[in-house]
């Protein structure tokens, strides 16, 4: 019997799935890293409840249909958390984090045309988390420096 490609190397034989040897089997430690970690930094940020989305896909909480489709139209395809840093006083830094299992894909075209046009952050392990998180706070603080010594 003869397999394609990807099939014979596994999920680390599929292109658009980078590999990551801590990778985790779940999304779960993946977002509670993120989660925990942003809030360990102070840093504010943007993210949309599960229990929303648990609510509003819920029969029981008799959503109706026009309402899901309006919410589902603006928040679907957001990354999972958005980390916000003050630049001066105009500006803010943003950084799109979509926390992903080892072989997590997007759930929709609409979200992997956002990933590639905000550049999201793809953490597949809770030490990636930190790493992204890190490099964001380091770029932040680069620019800062870049702005107050040109005014």
């Amino acid at each position: 019997m003869k397999f394609s490609k990807s099939r014979q190397v596994g999920y680390k034989g599929r292109k658009n799935i980078p590999v990551d040897e801590n990778a985790t089997d779940s999304e779960a430690p993946v977002q509670a890293a993120l989660d925990k970690y942003v809030e360990l930094k102070g840093f504010e940020s943007f993210r949309v409840p599960d229990s929303f989305w648990t609510w509003v896909h819920n029969p029981k909480s008799k959503v109706p249909l026009h309402i899901k489709k309006i919410i589902s139209g603006f928040l679907k395809g957001w990354a999972d958390r958005t980390v916000f840093l003050p630049l001066g006083d105009k500006y803010v830094l943003g950084c799109c984090v979509e926390a992903k299992s080892k072989t997590g894909k997007f759930s929709s075209k609409k979200q992997e045309n956002m990933a590639k046009a905000l550049n999201y952050q793809i953490p597949r392990s809770p030490e990636k988390v930190i790493e992204i998180i890190n490099e964001f706070e380091k770029f932040h603080n680069k620019l800062e420096k870049i702005l107050e010594n040109g005014e």
